[in-house]
């Protein structure tokens, strides 16, 4: 019996690393609560962080080309993201459990909900210019890699050579836009497009409060007690 179990195993890896996911290693129980942890984790990391780099002072103060350049480059990241997201939850907003989605955005990239989560955040370290806070959101990006493996494996197990095919054919993250395929007709599930929507309320207002917070930050009164990047 134990020799079965250590084959089956085996089976499940080499079936895993062939379809081009990582699959969950070691102890799944750890690796799936890793997974469901990812938002505290995210806030253990991040708010001691934004405390950092609130009482830090500016690279380029306004006005200035640096300054400029954070503004362009931080609203660029912010508007890919939130238009990633939103793109995503017009094909997968509540069929991911019931359907294996290709079209859209999935056409292009298999994680397009969490790429696009990434773009909103780092958005805000470029806003805030703090390279420091950039780096808190790629460590925690690493939680959510964890998620998207543990993710792919189910989906390996719902869908089988389906999803093979399309663990081969379409990255990970990184988007080719090559791939594009989109139906002529397009079924939209209310419940999902809502669940966006409440959400975007919430990202929508992430640009304009930074933009207040470095004001705040400009002022002469404002106590610079640490000096990050």
């Amino acid at each position: 019996m134990a020799t079965e179990e250590t084959q089956d195993s085996t089976s499940d890896r080499r079936e895993g690393e062939q379809a081009g996911c990582k699959r969950p290693v070691a102890d799944g129980r750890f690796v799936a609560k890793l997974a469901r942890a990812r938002g505290i984790l995210s806030l253990l990391v991040m708010i001691p962080v934004a405390v950092l780099v609130a009482f830090s002072p500016f690279h380029f103060p306004a006005p200035s080309y640096g300054h400029l350049a954070c503004q362009c480059v931080g609203w660029l990241l912010f508007l890919i993201g939130a238009m990633l997201r939103w793109w995503a939850t017009l094909y997968v907003g509540g069929k991911k459990s019931i359907a294996l989605i290709t079209d859209g955005a999935y056409s292009v990239t298999r994680n397009p909900l969490y790429l696009g989560t990434f773009l909103l955040a780092l958005s805000v370290g470029v806003l805030a210019q703090s390279a420091t806070f950039c780096a808190g959101v790629v460590v925690v990006g690493g939680f959510y890699l964890n998620t998207v493996s543990v993710e792919e494996h189910k989906l390996r197990l719902l869908y089988g050579d389906s999803f093979h095919a399309y663990c081969q054919r379409v990255p990970r993250f990184l988007p080719n836009f090559r791939l594009l395929q989109c139906p002529e007709i397009l079924s939209v599930w209310h419940r999902g497009m809502r669940s966006e929507l409440i959400r975007m309320c919430r990202w929508a207002s992430i640009p304009f409060l930074c933009e207040l917070f470095n004001h705040l930050r400009a002022e002469a009164w404002w106590p610079i007690w640490f000096g990050l990047p």
